[in-house]
C-alpha cells in the first residue's frame, strides 16, 4: 500500500484509478472495496428515464460548445455504470466515495463547508469518504489514507475512525460563489505558483456578469479587462482590508459556454500603459534564426528528432524578445539541398547558443550590450528550452534580461499521462532560478487575456496551459502557451507546440479574431494544428520551425498522410500562395 502511495501522490485521479486493481488487492486480498468517481454527481443520476432530460438539458446550456452526442452517451454510461456498481455494494457498506456523490448523505455531508484547495478523509461503518473539490488533490489524499493502513494478521486495514484533512491557506482569501443555474461546477485545480483555479461550464454571459458584481461588491477593483472577439477576460485586485495581495483573473468563453477564475497572492503585473517609443525608433523585426540541427537524442537522427524552436523579435527601441531558444547545442548536423540532392550542411558557425548571442550582437544598436526585454516559454520541453537554460550561464553578464514570461504548471502535484512532469521541472526550475539569480529578471505568470506592452509590439495572451483544465494532461505540448504579436499593422501568430485540441479550443472561442499576417506553425508544422485554426489565421507567411530536408521528406508536413489537411491546407496554391521559410537559415521579416 505505501508503494501505491509513493508511486501514486504525484498524480491525479487518472494516475489513482489506473493503480485500482493494485490497491484493491493491497486493502483486501478479494478485491471487495469500489472505488468509484463521478465527476458530474450533481447533474447525472441511475435512473433511466432521466437520461432524456439529461441529455436536453446538457445539448442546451452547451449548444455553444459544439457538444459532442457520443461524448454524452460515453460520459452517461460510465456514471451509471459507476453509480450501478456502488449501490450494489452499499448494502455491505464496502466502498471508498471519491469527491461529490449526490444520494450519500454521507459524501454530501464531508463536502459542506469545504474549502475548494481542501480535502478530507473519513473511514466510518466500513466507509471511506474522501472529499476534494480539486483533482489535483485526490493524489495526496490517496497517499495520506494509504500511509495509514495497517497490517493485519491476515491482510492490510484501516484503523477505525480514520479521520484526515488537509487545506492548503496559501490563499487567505474566499471568493464570492459562482451562482448558475444549469452550469456544472468542474471542481478546482491548484495549477502552479500559489494560483488556484475553478471553472464553470455550462454558464452564460449573465452569470459570468453577475459573478463580477459580486467582486465588485467585495471590494475587488479592476486592474485590466480586455474582449477578444466576444470571450471576455479581466484582472482585479483585493481591496486593501483583505489579508494579503489577491489577484483574480476572471475570463469567460462564450463559444465553449465556461467561466474560469484563476486566484492567487498578487505577482508581477503587466503595466496597461502603452510603452513608449523613442523618436528615432529602430525598424521592428521578426527573425526565425538559423540553427545547426535538432535534438535527437539517443536516436541520432535528423529526421525523428524533435526539431526545436527560436524567434527573435527587435522592438523599437533596440531590444528583443527572445521566444523559447531551441534544444542545448548537440552534434546533429542539418541538411541543405545542393543541384537538388540533399547532402550535409558544411559547419558554417559553431554552436546554436553562439549563434544567438552573435545575432543579438550584430543588430544591437551602438554596439551596446543586447538586452532582452522579455524572455518567453511557450512550454517546458527541451527542444524548446534548453537552449534557454545552456545560453544563460555561457553569456552571464554580457546580456541584460529585463522579464522571463511562462505558465507552467505544478510539476510536484500535475499528472502527465505519457510523460513525466519531473522531467520538465529540470529545464523549468532552473530556467527560472538563473534568469532571476544571474540577471536579476522579473517574472510573469503569463494569463489567457492579458495584453503586454513593448516598444513598438503589444503582445496578447490567448491560451495557457490552465485553459486545458478539467481535462488531465496527455502530453507536455498540452501545457503550451499560445499568445499573438502586433507590431502596427502586422500581427504573428505563435502557437508553441498546442496540440489539435488546443487549436480547436482557440478556433470555438475567437473564431475570425484569429487572422493573422505571420503564423508561426503548431508543433513545428508536424502534429498538432487543426484545419479551423490554420484557416482563420489565414497567414500571408508561414514559418516552419523544422529544417527544409524535414519539410520535404515528412509526409505529415506536406499533409499527404490522413489526418494533416491542416498541413496542405497552407501549401494549397489554389486557396493562397503563401511564403514558407525554414530553420536551415536565417529568415528576418520586417514588421
Amino acid at each position: 500500500a505505501k508503494k501505491i502511495a509513493r508511486t501514486d501522490s504525484e498524480g491525479s485521479l487518472t494516475a489513482i484509478l489506473d493503480a485500482k486493481e493494485r490497491l484493491l488487492t493491497d486493502l483486501d486480498g478479494e478485491g471487495a472495496v469500489a472505488v468509484v468517481y463521478h465527476a458530474e454527481g450533481d447533474v447525472l443520476t441511475d435512473a433511466d428515464e432521466e437520461y432524456a432530460e439529461y441529455l436536453a438539458l446538457a445539448e442546451e446550456r452547451l449548444a455553444l460548445a459544439k457538444v459532442d452526442r457520443a461524448r454524452i452517451d460515453e460520459r452517461w454510461a460510465l456514471a451509471k455504470a459507476a453509480l450501478t456498481e456502488l449501490r450494489a455494494m452499499h448494502a455491505d457498506g464496502r466502498e471508498i466515495l471519491c469527491c461529490r456523490m449526490p444520494g450519500f448523505a454521507s459524501s454530501m455531508a464531508a463536502h459542506e463547508g469545504l474549502h475548494r484547495t481542501a480535502y478530507s478523509v473519513t473511514f466510518a461503518d466500513r466507509t471511506l469518504v474522501i472529499a476534494t473539490f480539486a483533482e489535483s488533490l485526490l493524489g495526496r489524499a490517496f497517499a495520506a489514507m494509504l500511509e495509514r493502513v495497517e497490517e493485519g494478521s491476515k491482510s492490510w486495514q484501516l484503523p477505525e475512525d480514520l479521520s484526515l484533512s488537509f487545506t492548503d491557506r496559501r490563499v487567505a482569501t474566499e471568493l464570492p460563489e459562482y451562482k448558475t443555474e444549469h452550469g456544472v461546477f468542474e471542481g478546482s485545480y491548484y495549477c502552479g505558483d500559489e494560483n488556484y483555479e475553478f471553472c464553470v461550464s455550462g454558464t452564460n454571459l449573465a452569470e459570468y456578469e453577475a459573478y463580477l458584481d459580486e467582486l465588485f461588491a467585495m471590494g475587488f477593483t479592476a486592474y485590466d479587462e480586455n474582449t477578444v472577439a466576444d470571450c471576455r477576460f479581466g484582472t482585479y485586485l483585493a481591496p486593501d482590508t483583505m489579508a494579503g495581495e489577491i489577484a483574480v483573473f476572471v475570463s469567460h468563453f462564450p463559444g465553449r459556454a465556461r467561466t474560469q477564475v484563476v486566484y492567487g497572492p498578487r505577482a508581477y503585473l503587466p503595466s496597461t500603459e502603452q510603452a513608449s517609443v523613442p523618436e528615432n525608433p529602430i525598424p521592428t523585426t521578426f527573425t526565425q534564426p538559423y540553427r545547426m540541427g535538432v535534438y535527437a537524442g539517443n536516436m541520432g537522427n535528423i529526421v525523428r528528432g524533435a526539431p526545436g524552436m527560436s524567434y527573435v523579435a527587435q522592438l523599437a527601441d533596440g531590444s528583443y524578445i527572445v521566444i523559447d531558444g531551441g534544444p542545448a547545442d548537440c552534434e546533429v548536423v542539418p541538411k541543405v539541398k545542393k543541384k537538388g540532392v540533399w547532402i550535409d550542411q558544411p559547419e558554417t558557425q559553431t554552436k546554436d547558443a553562439e549563434y544567438l548571442y552573435q545575432l543579438l550582437c550584430e543588430h544591437a544598436p551602438n554596439g551596446e550590450k543586447p538586452r532582452i526585454a522579455a524572455w518567453f516559454i511557450t512550454h517546458p520541453h527541451s527542444d524548446h528550452m534548453a537552449l534557454a537554460n545552456q545560453f544563460l550561464v555561457a553569456y552571464e553578464g554580457k546580456v541584460e534580461i529585463e522579464l522571463a514570461a511562462f505558465n507552467f504548471p505544478d510539476f510536484d502535484t500535475v499528472y502527465c499521462r505519457n510523460e513525466r512532469p519531473m522531467n520538465h521541472k529540470g529545464h523549468a526550475a532552473p530556467f527560472r532560478q538563473r534568469v532571476s539569480e544571474l540577471y536579476g529578471a522579473k517574472s510573469c505568470v503569463i494569463h489567457t487575456g492579458q495584453r503586454m506592452y513593448f516598444p513598438g509590439c503589444e503582445i496578447e495572451v490567448l491560451y495557457t496551459q490552465e485553459d486545458y483544465y478539467p481535462t488531465s494532461f496527455s502530453w507536455g505540448n498540452h501545457m503550451s502557451c499560445a499568445f499573438r504579436m502586433r507590431f502596427g499593422e502586422k500581427t504573428v501568430m505563435i502557437l508553441g507546440d498546442c496540440e489539435k485540441v488546443n487549436c480547436q479550443q482557440m478556433s470555438d472561442s475567437y473564431g475570425k479574431a484569429l487572422k493573422s499576417d505571420i503564423l508561426q506553425l503548431s508543433h513545428h508544422g508536424f502534429n498538432g494544428a487543426c484545419l479551423d485554426v490554420n484557416r482563420l489565421v489565414d497567414p500571408d507567411v508561414c514559418l516552419w520551425a523544422c529544417d527544409g530536408y524535414r519539410f520535404s521528406t515528412d509526409a505529415r508536413a506536406s499533409g499527404t498522410v490522413d489526418g494533416y489537411v491542416f498541413n496542405r491546407y497552407l501549401q494549397d496554391k489554389s486557396i493562397k500562395k503563401r511564403e514558407h521559410y525554414f530553420c536551415d537559415y536565417t529568415t528576418t521579416l520586417k514588421v
